[in-house]
C-alpha cells in the first residue's frame, strides 16, 4: 500500500493552507481512525496513539480546509464516534458513554471518538471542568465515571480520544491560560504553526475530476480494520531506547515549564504508530519510523514558547547566536542541518531555521550547501565568523 499520509499529502497539494496543517489534521484522522483498537505495550501498559492537534494561525490562514478533508475520510469509515460542532465537555462526555450506529448500521462500542472543531473556542463553554476533564480524557481509561452530566452519572470504557481543532491567537489566549498552561493541557497538545499559504492558487484552472478521494477512503478504510498490539523490530527498540536513556535526557533540561518536555517520548511513540501504519499499514515499528516521528516532531516543540511567550526578531536573534556559537565549538567549524535543529530543539522550527540560514549568509556569517555524499545539507562559519571568535576570545577576560 502506498503511504497514506503521502498520498492525503499529495491529494491536497493545490490549496493553500500550509502543508503541516494537511500533515498534521491528517495525523489526527489516521489516530481516530485506530481508536483503542491497536496499542503498542510498554511492560504493563499500553500506550494508545490518540492525539490532541491544535493548529493555530491568523485569520484567513486558511486552517478549515485540512480540518475538512480529514473528516469527509472519517466520516466515510465512520469508525469511531465523531463529536463536531458547538458543545460542551458535558455533551462529549455524554456521547462518549453512549452506543452509536454508524451508517452502516455497525455498533460503535466504547469510548473512542475523535473531538472536532474548527474553532476551540466553541468547545470551551462556560464551564470550569472542560480544562481538568479534557486533560484526564487524554489518557487511556479501562473504566471512567463522570458525574458532570446534571441528570446522571455517565460511566464510559476503554476510552481513548483524539482532539482536531484549529484557532488563532487571539481567541486561544482566554482559553489557554496558566490553569491549562500549567496544568497539563497543553502539553498534551502538538501546536502546529502556520505564518503563510504556501503558494497562491485561485483553483479555477483545477479539474474537479482530478480531485476523486476513492482511494485514500479504501487505503483509510484498510487501516481501520487493524488490530491488536504494535511491536518493535530489534533494531528500533535498540534505536528507541538509546534515545530515551541518551538523548531525552538533554531535552527534558531545557525545561520549557509547559511539561511538553516531560512528554517528548509519549508524543513520539504515538506518531511512529501512526507513521508506520501510513506507511506499511502493519502493527511493526521500524528504525525509520521512530526517526520520522522524531523529526516531524521536533519541529512543532519551539510552538510551546511562542504559544506562552510569544515570537518575534529578538528571539530569532537569540537563536542566531546560539547557531554560531554551537557552529564554533565544533572542531571543524560545521553541523548537519539535523543535528542544528536537534541542539535548537525547542528553539526553532524548521520553517525559522530556513530564515535564520538566509540572514547568517546574507551576512557572511555562515555558508550553507548541500553535501551530495551525505545527502544533508550542511552549515559551516566563514572565516570571518571565525576570525570574530578568535579575536573575541584571545581578548582577557
Amino acid at each position: 500500500m502506498p503511504d497514506f499520509i503521502s498520498e492525503f499529502l499529495e491529494f491536497t497539494k493545490a490549496y493553500e493552507s500550509p502543508t503541516q496543517f494537511f500533515r498534521w489534521a491528517i495525523i489526527a484522522g489516521v489516530a481516530a481512525t485506530l481508536r483503542d483498537n491497536c496499542y503498542l505495550p510498554l511492560a504493563g501498559t499500553r500506550l494508545y496513539p490518540n492525539l490532541y492537534i491544535l493548529i493555530v494561525a491568523r485569520p484567513a490562514m486558511r486552517k478549515a480546509n485540512p480540518l475538512n478533508s480529514t473528516l469527509k475520510l472519517l466520516k466515510y469509515v465512520h469508525n469511531t464516534k465523531i463529536i463536531e460542532g458547538r458543545t460542551s465537555i458535558q455533551a462529549v462526555i455524554k456521547r462518549l458513554g453512549e452506543v452509536e450506529r454508524n451508517k452502516h448500521g455497525t455498533a460503535l462500542q466504547g469510548a473512542s471518538g475523535i473531538v472536532y472543531a474548527e474553532e476551540i473556542s466553541s468547545l470551551f463553554t462556560e464551564d470550569d471542568a472542560t480544562i481538568p476533564v479534557l486533560t484526564d480524557l487524554y489518557d487511556f481509561h479501562e473504566d471512567y465515571t463522570s458525574s458532570l452530566v446534571t441528570r446522571e452519572s455517565t460511566k464510559m470504557k476503554n476510552v481513548v480520544i483524539t482532539l482536531l481543532a484549529a484557532s488563532n491567537e487571539e481567541l486561544l489566549k482566554p482559553i489557554f491560560n496558566s490553569r491549562a498552561i500549567y496544568g497539563g493541557l497543553l502539553s498534551r497538545c502538538l501546536i502546529v504553526y502556520g505564518d503563510r499559504v504556501r503558494h497562491r492558487n485561485s483553483l479555477v484552472f483545477e479539474d474537479p475530476n482530478d480531485y476523486d478521494p476513492s482511494e485514500l477512503r479504501v487505503m483509510l478504510q484498510k487501516i481501520s480494520m487493524l488490530k491488536g498490539a504494535f511491536k518493535f523490530t530489534k533494531d528500533a527498540a535498540v534505536f528507541y531506547d538509546h534515545w530515551y536513556t541518551s538523548v531525552c535526557p538533554e531535552l527534558e533540561k531545557k525545561n520549557s515549564g509547559t511539561g511538553a518536555d516531560g512528554r517528548i517520548h509519549t508524543n513520539i511513540l504515538k506518531v511512529a504508530m501512526i507513521v508506520a501504519v501510513s506507511s506499511r499499514c502493519e502493527l511493526v515499528l521500524t528504525v525509520e519510523d521512530i526517526k520520522k516521528a522524531i523529526e516531524i516532531c521536533q519541529e512543532l516543540y519551539i510552538n510551546y514558547k511562542r504559544l506562552t511567550l510569544g515570537s518575534g526578531k529578538n528571539k530569532d536573534a537569540e537563536v542566531q547566536v546560539t547557531i554560531l556559537k554551537i557552529l564554533w565549538e565544533e572542531e571543524n567549524h560545521k553541523l548537519s542541518r539535523e543535528e542544528i535543529m536537534f541542539k535548537c530543539w525547542g528553539d526553532v522550527s524548521d520553517e525559522g531555521l530556513d530564515v535564520i540560514s538566509r540572514t547568517l549568509q546574507a551576512g557572511g556569517l555562515v555558508k550553507v550547501w548541500e553535501d551530495i555524499k551525505l545527502k544533508k545539507q550542511m552549515f559551516e562559519l566563514t572565516p570571518k565568523s571565525i576570525q570574530f571568535f578568535e579575536e573575541k576570545n584571545a581578548k582577557p577576560s
